[in-house]
């Protein structure tokens, strides 16, 4: 059983057809063929009915829960048809999928193709199930505890060489991770030596090989572990599997605005404390202005 996050069954099955079929090549090399996804486009916006027409291309005009004709078309095999099916079946919150393939003329044949597409399988698997998430999570935890001990090296390590980050301060934009290193610098010099951050309401979505994280950042300073000053701000972060490792390619972080005096607020704490729930409360203390305060600092 392969189970997936809740999103919409056309969406679920094409993005679990089409890892299949990414995979594919692996199950097809021991036969001698390619395996090529092709799909209908629909005929207009809200027709539900296909062109007729297979195509590798985007396929256009289908609305959510619309029953999308595909297929896989193998080319370069034996001389028998192969005939592949592929069903999905909802289970347990999950996914499970049903995969027949016949036409086979030796048992050695279909052998060598059923071991290629058990390692698909388990790849599959692995793309679509939780192992994402919780990679992410881990990767967050490690650069936590790195920048607890103001490890700039540690805090460095899931950043992407071409990261593209707004910060909380000046310049507009950071577009390289010699000047990322420079701002995380900047961070750590400031925070006390018992600096923590952390985002208590984490959110983390993972589609293949991009991640999207959002939630509230809590900076803190502490003295003999007792919190002396914290400064929530608001953080969205993307991160993208290069060479088999989660990079963060893009970041972005701030500090709400007062409308009514231009100046940003450093005051502000989540209504839900340190059980993440929604909104936040307004503080009482006074904002200052962007560059002029000095919050508890030293997340990059």
């Amino acid at each position: 059983m392969i189970t997936t996050s809740p999103i919409s069954r056309t969406l679920k099955n094409v993005i679990l057809c089409a890892a299949l079929v990414a995979l594919a090549p692996l199950a097809a090399r021991a036969a001698g063929f390619n395996a090529t996804l092709e799909g209908q486009s629909a005929t207009a916006p809200g027709s539900h009915v296909g062109t007729g027409t297979y195509i590798t291309t985007n396929l256009l005009n289908w609305q959510e829960l619309d029953s999308i004709p595909f297929r896989v078309h193998m080319t370069g095999g034996p001389v028998t048809n192969q005939t592949i099916t592929v069903t999905f079946e909802a289970l347990s919150g999950g996914t499970m999928m049903h995969f027949h393939q016949t036409g086979f003329v030796q048992a050695q044949h279909r052998d060598g193709v059923a071991e290629g597409w058990e390692g698909c399988m388990d790849k599959l698997a692995a793309r679509v199930t939780g192992g994402g998430d919780q990679e992410i999570r881990a990767l967050f935890d490690a650069w936590f505890d790195a920048s607890a001990r103001k490890d700039l090296n540690g805090a460095m390590a899931p950043i992407a060489e071409g990261i593209v980050s707004y910060e909380h301060s000046i310049p507009l934009e950071v577009r390289d991770i010699e000047s990322m290193r420079a701002e995380c610098k900047v961070g750590f010099d400031r925070a006390g030596p018992e600096f923590r951050w952390d985002i208590p309401d984490l959110q983390i979505i993972v589609r293949g090989d991009i991640a999207v994280t959002w939630g509230l950042n809590r900076m803190a300073d502490h003295v003999d572990g007792v919190v002396q000053s914290e400064t929530w701000s608001r953080g969205t972060r993307i991160f993208q599997r290069i060479d088999g490792r989660w990079q963060m390619i893009h970041q972005h972080v701030s500090f709400p605005m007062d409308p009514a005096t231009g100046m940003a607020r450093f005051d502000l704490t989540p209504l839900w404390g340190t059980s993440p729930k929604a909104g936040v409360q307004v503080g009482t203390l006074e904002g200052h202005r962007e560059n002029g305060g000095k919050p508890a600092s030293g997340q990059s």
